[in-house]
């Protein structure tokens, strides 16, 4: 699981990503600005990682939630060994 000052991280980043598409980042009567990088990020939440912010983002984007329960699963690759008394309970 992620720490919570990467997904924190994360999402603040993903937030302000999609709020510059919806068009709602404005300073008063200014135009649109900047959101929210992944340096930025990284100094405003302390404890936090920069690759594992962009690896949290990546992912955030992907489920297109902000939700840290609809993250993809991270047990990927070669699945364990089972022994012969786990193989015969199955």
């Amino acid at each position: 699981m992620h720490s919570s000052a990467n997904l924190r991280a994360a999402q603040a980043i993903v937030s302000a990503r999609q709020r510059l598409l919806r068009g709602r980042i404005r300073d008063a009567a200014r135009e649109a600005t900047q959101p929210l990088t992944l340096r930025q990020a990284e100094e405003r939440f302390p404890g936090s990682k920069r690759a594992t912010i962009a690896r949290i983002v990546k992912k955030l984007e992907a489920a297109n939630s902000l939700n840290p329960e609809d993250l993809p699963d991270d047990r990927g690759g070669r699945p364990r060994l089972l022994t012969r008394a786990a193989v015969r309970s199955d």
